[in-house]
């Protein structure tokens, strides 16, 4: 033993224990009401939006740049399925309209779409027949008007009817040499569907999706950061189960071995989770994923607190070494709670709350020694 430890295991002898405690007990009780009532009815956010570090200023600029340069790096994209081209760009003709009014109404800021650069066949037929309507017209006249020759005449008949059978189509490459094309998705088992690009600050709304599929049944929104954020509220959910099932094993393990001790060992680490879940989702708006994670290191160092203690009966140099471990992981993970990322802050947060919870409630739960209490009735009389 040091001078150090016997001050920590003296100092620690001070402080009140459940075996010995009412008060103590009556008021864990109470906290575990309460911490279990505000984790049941406590709400979680996963959306990935709010681990976004840029500020909104350098956003609106990236969004600026990119509008002004034709660019697109939207998340949120339509998926138009059919089972050629041809009925593709036909069915995004029709979606324009409502693409045009959900602009003006503010729900979209642009969109893009590949009938806008390659028009379906139909309406360049329809176009073909316009303009050779405008000829027959308008063509006479003009020319005889600027007072063209009839060969002048002839030429211009003759070259429109050789481009009435020239259509554009999406494989042909455009004038900058990129591939038309780019927008259109095909598979084996997916099928033919065309992309249009969606820039919008907020996800689209349910009523904007219902007015878009009233007119093309099979539209389909892909939102890449909704998927993100699905997927972030199911793997939060899958860990909450499997620390609830690794608690069980753990119990099932050390109860084999430690017997009526075990509830020692298990309690702190168990009791900290909740009461640090209870802090958090009191004092933050945004519990997620890596919240949760955090619990598993505070599971792990307070299952290795527990053992140890119990296995020492509590010896004085077992609490100096307990102590400093707590410490030292304070040291290298609960400062993350200082880091400008959210993701690292919020781990960092949950380790700090959850490990300082651990070494109180280890204190409350440790064993009574017969010389502590010999000591304690000396103390009394």
């Amino acid at each position: 033993t040091t001078r150090l430890s016997n001050k920590i295991y003296h100092w620690q002898q001070q402080l009140p224990s459940v075996d010995q405690n009412l008060s103590v007990r009556i008021l864990l009780i109470f906290l575990t009401i309460a911490a279990a009532t505000s984790v049941f009815y406590g709400e979680t956010e996963d959306d990935i939006r709010l681990l976004q570090t840029s500020p909104p200023e350098l956003l609106a600029q990236e969004q600026y740049v990119q509008h002004a340069l034709g660019l697109n790096s939207s998340t949120q994209f339509l998926l138009n399925p059919c089972e050629q081209i041809e009925l593709c760009l036909q069915q995004e003709e029709q979606l324009k309209p409502v693409l045009e009014r959900l602009q003006q109404q503010g729900q979209i800021s642009h969109y893009r779409m590949l009938s806008e650069s390659v028009p379906s066949k139909k309406t360049q037929t329809n176009n073909s027949q316009r303009v050779a309507r405008l000829y027959q017209q308008e063509l006479s006249s003009l020319y005889k008007l600027l007072n063209a020759s009839e060969q002048m005449t002839g030429q211009a008949w003759h070259k429109l009817d050789n481009d009435k059978l020239n259509r554009l189509t999406p494989d042909r490459k455009d004038e900058q040499g990129g591939l038309l094309s780019s927008p259109i998705i095909e598979s084996e088992q997916a099928g033919l569907a065309t992309v249009i690009s969606l820039a919008s600050s907020n996800s689209l709304s349910a009523q904007a999706l219902v007015q878009l599929q009233a007119t093309v049944p099979k539209l389909i929104l892909v939102d890449q950061v909704d998927a993100i954020s699905n997927l972030m509220q199911d793997y939060r959910q899958q860990i909450m189960l499997w620390m609830c099932l690794a608690y069980i094993g753990v119990f099932a393990i050390l109860f084999w071995r430690y017997k009526n001790a075990t509830w020692r060992i298990i309690l702190p680490p168990m009791l900290a989770s909740f009461f640090t879940l209870a802090i958090l989702m009191a004092v933050l708006p945004d519990v997620n994923l890596f919240h949760f994670m955090a619990l598993i290191l505070v599971l792990g160092i307070g299952i290795d607190m527990g053992i140890f203690l119990t296995e020492t009966s509590g010896a004085t140099q077992t609490w100096l070494a307990v102590t400093l471990s707590v410490l030292t992981s304070l040291m290298a993970f609960g400062l993350l709670a200082l880091s400008q990322t959210p993701v690292l802050m919020h781990f960092g947060l949950t380790v700090l709350l959850g490990l300082s919870w651990v070494w109180i409630l280890a204190t409350f739960f440790r064993r009574i020694t017969q010389g502590e209490s010999v000591e304690g009735n000396t103390k009394s009389v």
